[in-house]
Order: structure tokens, then sequence, then C-alpha cells
């Protein structure tokens, strides 16, 4: 398989509360400032069955979370990179 992104993969911002939900998905090959994975800015989904795997950033390389306080449930976060 060959991934090909530019920016992260999923953004969730202002007014995303805990009745959100992302499921089932593998999130890989995001590359961003902030959240090379998941950037998640004032929301607070809930993420179930996942992996975030494979991304990069300067901040948060597979989940950054401002002012967010997601759920994680039978999430795998492995293999990301946070370049200084």
């Amino acid at each position: 398989m060959r991934n090909i992104c530019v920016g992260r993969v999923l953004e969730k911002t202002t007014g995303v509360d805990s009745t959100s939900s992302v499921s089932g998905f593998t999130i890989r090959g995001g590359s961003a400032n902030r959240g090379g994975g998941i950037y998640l800015e004032d929301a607070n989904p809930s993420l179930n069955t996942m992996i975030i795997t494979g991304n990069t950033a300067h901040e948060g390389g597979g989940i950054y979370c401002d002012n967010s306080s997601p759920c994680l449930t039978n999430t795998t976060i492995i293999g990301n990179i946070a370049i200084p």
C-alpha cells in the first residue's frame, strides 16, 4: 500500500463534543506542524477502535490536543514521530 499525504489526516475543531465519534480507521502517513495524524482544538470526540501510526509533526506526531479531551477506546497510538 502506498500513502501519499500532504498535511494532517484528521482535524476536528470548535464545537465537537463527546457525542461526535470517529471509529474503525487507521490514521497513517500524515505530516503537519502540529498533529500529524489528528489535530484537535476545542474538541472532545470519541475515538473508537483506531490505529494512529506513521505520522510526523513538530508537536504531537500522532495526535495533538489543544484544549481538548478526547475519549479513546480500543485505540492504539504507536510509531509516530515528533520532530524537534
